[in-house]
């Protein structure tokens, strides 16, 4: 079993890690509304101006080198400003 203050730091790491989100493959964002992690939970959110996208097809969770960590397949269309939400729990498994 893995101590829970071990899994704690390593979503603290992978918090520190993401720099930004790409969606579509080309549309970047830098600049988060939220991004913070609350024990094993890491959690982001990003606004999306009305007009910038028409529909996100895939997110993209970049690190500081425009590296892939994290990929998610989706369809949400954008007809005004929208946050987007996206968490995940690290944990033993």
């Amino acid at each position: 079993m893995i101590k829970q203050s071990f899994i704690n730091d390593l979503a603290r790491y992978i918090e520190q890690q993401i720099t930004s989100v790409r969606l579509n493959n080309s549309y970047v964002i830098n600049d988060f509304v939220v991004k913070e992690v609350q024990g094993c939970c890491v959690s982001m959110e990003i606004l999306v101006k009305h007009g910038s996208i028409d529909t996100i097809t895939v997110i993209d969770l970049l690190d500081e080198d425009g590296e892939v960590i994290s990929t998610n397949d989706v369809v949400v269309p954008i007809t005004s400003d929208t946050v987007i939400l996206q968490s995940f729990e690290v944990r033993e498994g």
